[in-house]
């Protein structure tokens, strides 16, 4: 826990992908955080692998493109 980063220090350059484990914090919190989804779009639109497991794919729920469009537009 010491060494762990607050999520609005976290940009693309600094690490090479970006990686949601599941549970209920992706779901309710990061699905409306704007400093997750900045992240998500961030890493998105670099060209950088975004993984997400379980519960966590709730956080694209509001992540858009570098053309507006949602990311999980016509997904299944």
């Amino acid at each position: 826990m010491s060494t762990t980063v607050k999520i609005t220090s976290v940009k693309h350059k600094g690490f090479k992908a970006v990686f949601y484990p599941g549970g209920h914090g992706p779901m309710w919190d990061l699905a409306t955080d704007t400093n997750s989804i900045d992240l998500i779009q961030d890493f998105y639109n670099h060209g950088k692998p975004i993984a997400f497991v379980c519960h966590a794919p709730a956080a694209l729920v509001n992540v858009k493109d570098k053309k507006g469009n949602y990311l999980i537009a016509g997904k299944k």
